[in-house]
């Protein structure tokens, strides 16, 4: 009788093992996923993009054929979405139209320059806004649907998830811009705008949705509800946007006051060109600052202006994409310090 209980018992052990070795074997299957992860951190943003992403394909698919919509709703909104697009270009060329009309003949090219300055305006303002419409949620409302924890459980690589939700994010910017192109192109061409200036123009406005896309990525990483992360991206995107004119706003400010102090009551005191000039040093890294210089047209007889025009975006350039790569860089390094969802 002893023998049986003693048989039964090892047979016991060996169909549920003790809690220690089960939790033994959790801890090893982690250790296993922590050391894949960390052999595949080594891949860049766009090896890790050009792979098979599964997330990518996750986030295009949500976003161009939501699971709530079923398939005639989808027709009627595309439907709608090409007939708006067709209705904006019909109604801007015949608007246009109607202006050459009213001027003299030697003058239509400037009014084509006119439309070229305005549509690139009208892209920076939506390429500003557009990141804020989804980015900011891509992985906070993961931690809230407490489904981003099976995807950190997942032989993911933390640059295949990143650049996925990255890429996801910026479609939209980029189907901004794919939709202006025509229609801003055919204003350079008859507006006589040269291919250097539209060149740098596209690359300031690239550059701008990059940044802002990745920014909006960074404060979704970084926090862990959706509110703090829109919160986060909109800071973000205000101090890019009118940081330099807030800098250049306090520097006039405190030298008015500052003259007022001191001359007993005189506001009017001008400030030294070497101050302006250094207050206005921010304002490189403004992206309109960057889009004025990129098609403003050179003055003749200013030899020192088409220099200021190609290095006063150039220095945004730099900053923007600098900026980008750093946050890219911070993610992928430290990706697994970010806050972690509750489904236990």
């Amino acid at each position: 009788m002893h023998r049986f209980r003693e048989q039964e018992t090892e047979s016991a052990v060996r169909r549920f093992p003790p809690v220690e070795s089960a939790a033994e074997e959790v801890r090893e299957e982690s250790q296993v996923s922590k050391e894949v992860h960390a052999a595949t951190a080594r891949a860049g943003f766009w090896s890790a993009l050009r792979a098979e992403n599964p997330v990518l394909h996750k986030e295009l698919r949500s976003i161009f054929f939501p699971a709530r919509q079923t398939q005639a709703q989808r027709k009627v909104q595309h439907s709608v979405g090409a007939t708006m697009a067709l209705a904006i270009y019909a109604a801007i060329l015949l608007g246009m139209r109607e202006v050459l009309k009213g001027i003299p003949s030697e003058s239509h090219h400037y009014a084509w320059y006119v439309l070229y300055g305005i549509l690139i305006g009208i892209q920076a303002l939506i390429l500003i806004v557009a990141p804020l419409s989804r980015l900011p949620g891509m992985i906070s409302k993961e931690r809230e649907k407490q489904t981003w924890n099976a995807l950190l459980l997942s032989r993911l690589s933390p640059q295949t998830i990143l650049s996925g939700k990255y890429a996801a994010g910026l479609t939209a910017s980029l189907g901004v811009l794919l939709f202006f192109l025509p229609l801003t192109l055919l204003a350079a061409v008859l507006g006589l705008v040269s291919l250097g200036n539209v060149l740098l123009g596209f690359a300031v406005l690239l550059a701008t949705a990059g940044l802002l896309s990745m920014t909006s990525l960074y404060a979704s990483w970084k926090q862990d509800t959706s509110v703090k992360a829109n919160n986060q991206a909109g800071l973000s995107m205000l101090g890019i946007v009118f940081g330099a004119a807030g800098i250049w706003g306090l520097g006039s400010v405190l030298w008015s006051l500052g003259a007022y102090l001191v001359t007993g009551g005189n506001f009017g005191v001008p400030m030294p060109d070497a101050l302006r000039t250094l207050l206005m040093v921010p304002a490189w890294l403004n992206p309109f600052v960057a889009l004025y210089f990129a098609n403003a047209p050179v003055i003749p007889g200013e030899p020192w202006l088409p220099i200021v025009h190609r290095l006063l975006p150039l220095v945004y350039l730099i900053f923007s994409v600098g900026l980008s790569v750093r946050l890219w860089k911070k993610m992928s390094k430290n990706f697994w310090e970010a806050p972690k969802d509750f489904s236990g």
